[in-house]
């Protein structure tokens, strides 16, 4: 059964660009290197990314992005397991 994190954070970054590509990049990599699938939604004041996948995996890269200094105030909105993944195809 996967697990799942709902949160969201702050963005320090200011928009779209350089930094938000880099993000994009580095989370598809690890994503897929974790088997965690997911979906990242940003406004440009706030991220917003839903992580499934095997508890150990969403963990380890929820300590990533807490750990990360382009967004803080970071907030864990839901979190647990559920049935099955519901992004399945989705690397972010």
């Amino acid at each position: 059964m996967p697990h799942r994190v709902i949160y969201a954070s702050r963005s320090l970054i200011g928009g779209w660009g350089p930094d938000l590509l880099s993000i994009g990049r580095a989370a598809y990599r690890r994503n897929e290197e974790m088997d965690v699938t997911g979906v990242l939604y940003f406004d440009r004041l706030r991220f917003f990314q839903l992580l499934e996948g095997p508890e150990r995996g969403v963990c380890l890269l929820m300590d990533d992005i807490r750990a990360d200094s382009r967004h803080c105030d970071v907030q864990v909105l839901a979190e647990g397991w559920t049935p099955a993944r519901r992004f399945a195809g989705w690397s972010l």
